[in-house]
């Protein structure tokens, strides 16, 4: 239970199954255990950009970001973000 990549592992095979509403409680629970997790942000921060939840968006790709600079993923998502808000 206190294994975050089992937590993301467990949200990215919900998402694989096209639940993708279902997968923000793992993903949610992998960051509270690793607040660092750019990955499970990137991944929540999708989630959240595809229902529209933009704001959201923003905050969980900037904490990817925060968690490693170099991913290119979240950058790229932001700026999208960011244009899509205004």
């Amino acid at each position: 239970p206190r294994n975050p990549e089992a937590h993301f592992a467990a949200g990215a095979c919900i998402i694989r199954k096209g639940a993708f509403d279902a997968a923000a409680p793992e993903l949610l629970e992998a960051v509270w255990i690793r607040p660092g997790f750019a990955e499970a942000h990137t991944v929540l921060g999708i989630l959240y950009e595809r229902q529209g939840l933009l704001y959201e968006a923003f905050q969980e790709f900037t904490e990817a970001l925060k968690g490693d600079p170099a991913l290119a993923e979240p950058r790229a998502r932001l700026r999208a973000v960011v244009g899509e808000s205004h």
